[in-house]
């Protein structure tokens, strides 16, 4: 894992540097010794700290508290730059929101832990009845057929393994009732895009912290019948968002009306919208804020608009 994330690290300079010359080779005309020093003035801390600080804040998902942070943070680092004209604009969106804590209970056992839903499938969220969504217990594996042999699972809730491809839909097929996916160690993207549907079915999804569901499966390995009720509040809900721009002018008098865009978002996405740190969506904002920040020592001829946006899917 540290072997990648090296890599990742240098190809995000290495895209950073890239963006660096394009602006200015567009935007400046200075010797050549400006430019090597423009590059060489990329800091990997500064960099870094933007990083941790928007994936300190939590989920940054649309309609999140983190979001909000983000928006005010990113708002903050442009008035330090001196960047000009600052300015949002604000919008609204329809997002999908937590309203409560959602919790899988164990009522036999006087047991309860934190679950958190899963995207929609389009727009039917896993929000359940007031009264919650009772079923028993069953673990079905990485979610093969023959992972279900001897199990009861007509009006089951399952527990499986979240690197399940889409074989966890058998568990529906079946007759469960609900899906509660482990936590894997290791996963990737396109496992996650596995995970939710582009038609409105009505399946309950929800995601589980490792550490808790070893503690549920040696539970159920040691009662063999255990009933769960799981009760979610999650609904669509109309949230306002910011887009925030800032301008550098030109110095160019003839240039200065002709105008560049470099825009990045600042809020993040995952399958687990209550968890969405959000730490290699954060570079591209903060390689724009770095940018602003060199280009700010040299001026460029040219009138540049950062634009941080948010809602970006």
């Amino acid at each position: 894992m540290r072997g990648k994330k090296v890599t990742a690290y240098r190809m995000f300079f290495l895209c950073l540097w890239l963006l660096v010359w394009g602006v200015v080779s567009n935007g400046i005309s200075q010797p050549l010794a400006v430019y090597r020093e423009l590059y060489g003035g990329v800091d990997e801390s500064r960099l870094r700290s933007v990083v941790e600080t928007l994936a300190s804040f939590g989920s940054r998902v649309v309609g999140s508290n983190g979001e909000s942070l983000a928006a005010e943070y990113v708002r903050q680092k442009f008035l330090e730059l001196g960047l000009d004209a600052i300015k949002e604009q604000v919008f609204y969106v329809v997002a999908p929101v937590e309203e409560t804590p959602t919790y899988l209970e164990v009522p036999q056992l006087g047991k309860h832990y934190r679950v958190y839903p899963l995207w929609p499938n389009l727009v039917r969220t896993s929000q359940t009845p007031p009264e919650g969504l009772k079923g028993h217990l069953i673990y079905a594996g990485i979610g093969r057929l023959e992972s279900f042999n001897g199990k009861k699972v007509m009006g089951s809730i399952a527990l499986m393994e979240f690197n399940s491809s889409t074989d966890w839909l058998n568990a529906i097929f079946l007759g469960g009732k609900a899906i509660v996916f482990i936590e894997p160690e290791d996963t990737f993207r396109g496992e996650a895009e596995l995970k939710f549907l582009t038609t409105p079915i009505d399946i309950p999804r929800y995601w589980m912290h490792r550490k808790d569901a070893l503690e549920l499966l040696s539970l159920l390995e040691q009662h063999k019948d255990l009933e769960a009720v799981v009760k979610c509040r999650m609904s669509w809900k109309r949230v306002p968002v910011r887009n925030i721009e800032g301008i550098l002018w030109g110095v160019d008098p003839k240039r200065r009306n002709e105008v560049i865009v470099i825009q990045a978002y600042y809020d993040s996405m995952s399958v687990v919208p209550s968890l969405a740190p959000g730490a290699e969506q954060a570079c591209s904002i903060a390689a724009l804020l770095e940018l602003a920040r060199l280009l700010k020592r040299y001026p460029p001829d040219r009138t540049i608009i950062f634009l941080a946006s948010s809602a970006h899917c």
